[in-house]
């Protein structure tokens, strides 16, 4: 028997949720501590982790998991595992992601796939 399965095509209808991704920067001046810095802003399609997105956060203690696909942003930006990344929906208000895998998608090149665990900011 053979397999015919097609996985579904993600158009730029599909994402619609904006997504910004920071980086952490030492602040400046004599108070020590770390800031951070706007560096990259996308719309992303938000869906629920895979149980293998589930293994990346398996280690941590996060309240939410989160996977995104947007555009890959080839030079604009180059993704780190120490970003973090808010999502401009109402289900996730307050809650900041930290990076804790990104790849291409595997029926896509072109696109890049994020997983995100986070919990409720403080204040």
């Amino acid at each position: 028997m053979k397999q015919t399965y097609q996985p579904p095509e993600i158009s730029g209808g599909d994402l619609r949720v904006p997504v910004t991704f920071y980086r952490q920067t030492a602040n400046a001046g004599p108070i020590p501590g770390t800031g951070r810095t706007k560096v990259f802003f996308a719309l992303c399609e938000l869906y629920e982790s895979s149980s293998k997105d589930l293994e990346y956060v398996a280690s941590t203690t996060a309240e939410h998991t989160l996977t995104i696909v947007f555009r890959r942003p080839r030079s604009d930006y180059r993704i780190k595992n120490s970003d973090v990344f808010e999502v401009d929906d109402d289900l996730y208000a307050g809650v900041t992601f930290e990076v804790q895998h990104f790849a291409p998608t595997s029926d896509n090149k072109e696109m890049m796939k994020v997983v995100g665990a986070g919990n409720a900011n403080d204040g």
